[in-house]
């Protein structure tokens, strides 16, 4: 048998045992997209990018899985660009033991994982030609980003990391010492805006199913508010089980989005590379060392011969003086989940997200999640909310509906004892709340999710919602 043959089908074999491993949930999808793909989305070129591109990344190679072509272009084009590392990678339990030789790897070994996934990704950027520089490490925890998003908000509720920190502990970080919270983080990525002023701004996608991810993607969005400046936007994509397809080096392959994700409503397209940029992204991700030795077949299927870019659109919300709830296609729709993609909604459609709707009228702010199926009792659908009013404050609103009975984790104070309530109509459980809530609120964060026991079945992207008409600044 040929070397190259026989690798192959060594590949293969990792790929099988790989997604076998990640559970029934995501191998569905991911073997679907494998035999029938979508098509190649429209091409695009750097000109279509402005003259300062700023790259959000969540941990150290992300930059590179998804933008290696881009970064390189920009660069050749004499354009300016940065990237942020929001964590230094210092959460990979299997990357601190293979790296340090430990059984459990202690708070110390984390840090050290950190320096060590810094130092992998100063020569991947060389690689690519990004001068030092013009990398940014925040030192957030890895794996907790999502943890500030949803519980560590406030300053008086920092997290712990895994490296044993509830601030910064790098002195190479871009402001050391500052607390890990979600409002700490917003406010460190508005000041770096406010800093580059870029026309451009690349950052993970919302469907993204990595928690640090679909987090990093929701604080981007709350601080480009906070910045308030018009930025044409981008996403990219790392972690779903559907993507890349197949997992293994298939250079002459072109990287698509999921099938899943071509019925969302989001745009998709595809940066082609040249010969020598697709090599350079090789050598770059082969710098990330204690990473290739874990999920090397996986960073591989990265090495395409095209970056794969998105955009995400930002709805405003519907006003009705008399809103139907009752209406077969609701007119109130804000945004689009993906459906069946794990294995365990084909047979739980009541689980099975498809839409989420809202409204605001006289009488109330309502909110809807419509499933694949009707509701069921045996379902706890949850409402998730970020309200960010004008003069800066912030409210959490966090809903679960069960058996027609709305259950507040988290609610602003309310004077109307009769809300929040829950409306079931057809196929969408809705959850009116007083309008009052939204006096003052000029922009939202929603999010919409299903649980079976105490596991969540489903959940939509945390997408942002505006309450009143606002110039989007898209491609």
């Amino acid at each position: 048998m040929e070397p190259m043959a026989l690798r192959q089908i060594v590949r293969l074999a990792a790929v099988v045992l790989l997604t076998a491993g990640l559970g029934t949930a995501w191998f569905y999808p991911y073997l679907f997209d494998w035999i029938r793909p979508a098509g190649l989305p429209p091409a695009v070129d750097i000109g279509h990018f402005g003259d300062r591109i700023l790259f959000i990344a969540p941990h150290p190679d992300d930059e590179t899985l998804g933008g290696a072509g881009l970064i390189q272009q920009a660069l050749a084009a004499g354009k300016e660009i940065s990237v942020v590392l929001l964590t230094c990678g210092d959460g990979y339990r299997r990357a601190a033991e293979h790296a340090f030789a430990v059984r459990s790897p202690s708070p110390a070994d984390y840090r050290r994982l950190g320096e060590l996934r810094r130092q992998e990704t100063l020569a991947a950027m060389k690689i690519l030609g990004l001068p030092e520089g013009h990398t940014l490490f925040f030192g957030f925890p890895d794996g907790g980003l999502h943890r500030l998003w949803e519980d560590h908000w406030a300053a008086n509720r920092p997290y712990r990391g895994l490296n044993g920190a509830t601030e910064v502990p790098y002195s190479f970080g871009y402001r050391p010492g500052t607390p890990y919270t979600g409002t700490a983080l917003v406010q460190l990525l508005s000041d770096v805006m406010e800093q580059f002023h870029p026309s451009d701004i690349v950052y993970p996608d919302p469907f993204d199913q990595h928690p640090d991810h679909w987090a990093a993607s929701a604080f981007v969005k709350c601080a480009l508010y906070r910045f308030g400046k018009e930025v044409r936007q981008w996403t990219y994509l790392v972690h779903r089980g559907d993507y890349p397809v197949p997992w293994m080096y298939e250079p002459f392959r072109a990287l698509v989005p999921p099938k899943a994700l071509t019925q969302t409503g989001n745009a998709w397209f595809s940066l082609p590379l040249s010969e020598g940029e697709e090599e350079k992204k090789f050598i770059a991700i082969r710098q990330y060392i204690s990473q290739i030795r874990v999920i090397g077949p996986f960073l591989e299927a990265f090495v395409r011969r095209n970056d794969l870019l998105g955009q995400v659109p930002d709805p405003i919300l519907p006003v009705d003086e008399k809103p139907d709830l009752e209406a077969p296609n609701s007119p109130y729709l804000l945004f689009r989940d993906a459906v069946r993609d794990n294995v365990g909604l084909q047979w739980k459609g009541a689980a099975d997200i498809h839409t989420v709707s809202s409204v605001r009228a006289p009488d109330g702010w309502y909110i809807g999640i419509q499933t694949r199926k009707p509701p069921a009792p045996s379902v706890t659908y949850g409402v998730h909310a970020r309200l960010f009013y004008q003069e800066g404050r912030t409210e959490e609103i966090d809903l679960y509906i069960s058996d027609n009975t709305v259950h507040a984790d988290r609610l602003p104070p309310v004077d109307d004892p009769g809300v929040p309530r829950a409306l079931l109509s057809g196929d969408r459980m809705w959850v009116a709340l007083p309008v009052s809530l939204l006096h003052g609120v000029q922009g939202l964060m929603l999010e919409a999710d299903t649980r079976v026991g105490d596991r969540i079945a489903d959940r939509s992207p945390w997408r942002w919602i505006w309450t009143e008409t606002k110039t989007q600044p898209t491609g």
